[in-house]
């Protein structure tokens, strides 16, 4: 039997903002780690007499809180850098779909596989069936996508039963990859107001 390949991608619409934000967040985690290193070496110059004259456990406080804080703020700072720069793929191998996200063009990272038969319903986003998933109890909505306006006509939707329970994934991408997913899946995951 012949494989099946089919793979498209999401992209910012925007990359020139993504870029620029990704620089502050980057600025100010070095910033801070800076910061934490000069207050860390700042505390070699506190006399130990000095500490004994106050409450030690303000003292304490004074000395470490602040190194702490900015080892923080860095460490936040390069986890919300790469949020705003991200690309995602939607890959069709012969039976089976993967998600994957794409950080700064670089660094690969797998969101979820899964089989066509964990597909519950398939449709486009706005319509009624996919609002009624919206108000289910419990689902898991995932944008698979940073763009506000779909790149193509329309952003589509795919509900999969995973381990993790229902997960509704919206997509920005052609109406192909659908139809290839469709080809081959149960065709009653086609909602049935899809037009």
């Amino acid at each position: 039997m012949r494989e099946i390949f089919y793979e498209e991608s999401s992209h910012i619409q925007n990359e020139k903002k993504a870029k620029t934000i990704f620089i502050v967040f980057t600025v100010l985690a070095a910033i801070s780690f800076i910061m934490m290193i000069f207050w860390f070496f700042m505390i070699g110059f506190v006399k130990v007499e000095d500490l004994k004259k106050g409450n030690i456990v303000v003292n304490i406080i004074y000395l470490f809180v602040p190194s702490l804080m900015f080892l923080g703020l860095g460490i936040l700072s390069m986890n919300f850098r790469s949020k705003f720069y991200v690309d995602y793929d939607y890959t069709f191998v012969t039976g089976s779909v993967r998600f994957s996200k794409i950080i700064r063009n670089v660094k690969r990272k797998n969101i979820c596989n899964f089989n066509v038969e964990a597909i519950e319903k398939v449709g486009k986003v706005d319509s009624e069936t996919f609002n009624m998933y919206l108000k289910m109890p419990g689902i898991k909505k995932k944008p698979l996508t940073l763009n506000v306006y779909p790149s193509n006509e329309d952003f589509f939707y795919m509900v999969v039963n995973t381990d993790k329970g229902k997960e509704l994934f919206i997509l920005d991408c052609k109406e192909e990859f659908i139809a290839t997913v469709l080809r081959y899946s149960n065709r009653g995951i086609l909602e049935k107001d899809y037009k």
